[in-house]
C-alpha cells in the first residue's frame, strides 16, 4: 500500500495504490485547484503498444478523445475500470516531449514517441 496527500499552492489531491498479487487498486479522491485553470490526473502513461479498448469501442491511433464514463479500458495486457460517473480522456498515438525538462541530464531536444495516455 502506498499513499500520498498532497497540498500545494492552489492544488490538493489524495491518492492511494493497494497491491493485491497482480492486482493494483488505484484510488483518487478530493482532487481539486482553487486557481483559475482545472486540474487533472492520470490513471497511467507509457509506451503505446497495440490496440485501446474500452467498453465503448476501440480508441483509434492517432486519437484524443474524453469518454464519458467509459466503465472500462484495457491496453497492453492492463484493464483499468472507472466505477464513477466522471468523464476520462484517452490519448493514443504520437506525443511530444522533452526529457531534459524533467532530467537536466538528459539531452535538451524535443521526442517523438506513440503514447497511451489515460
Amino acid at each position: 500500500m502506498a499513499a500520498f496527500d498532497y497540498a500545494r499552492v492552489n492544488v490538493r489531491a489524495r491518492k492511494a495504490w493497494f497491491c493485491f498479487g497482480d492486482l493494483v487498486v488505484c484510488l483518487g479522491a478530493g482532487i481539486l485547484c482553487k486557481g483559475k485553470y482545472p486540474v487533472t490526473t492520470s490513471v497511467n502513461q507509457f509506451w503505446l503498444k497495440g490496440n485501446v479498448a474500452t467498453s465503448a469501442g476501440k480508441i483509434k491511433q492517432g486519437a484524443r478523445q474524453t469518454a464519458p464514463a467509459p466503465g472500462w479500458v484495457h491496453h497492453d495486457g492492463v484493464g483499468y475500470v472507472f466505477p464513477g460517473k466522471g468523464a476520462v480522456r484517452l490519448e493514443a498515438g504520437p506525443t511530444e516531449g522533452n526529457w531534459h525538462r524533467i532530467d537536466s541530464r538528459r539531452p535538451n531536444k524535443t521526442e517523438t514517441a506513440d503514447v497511451f495516455s489515460g
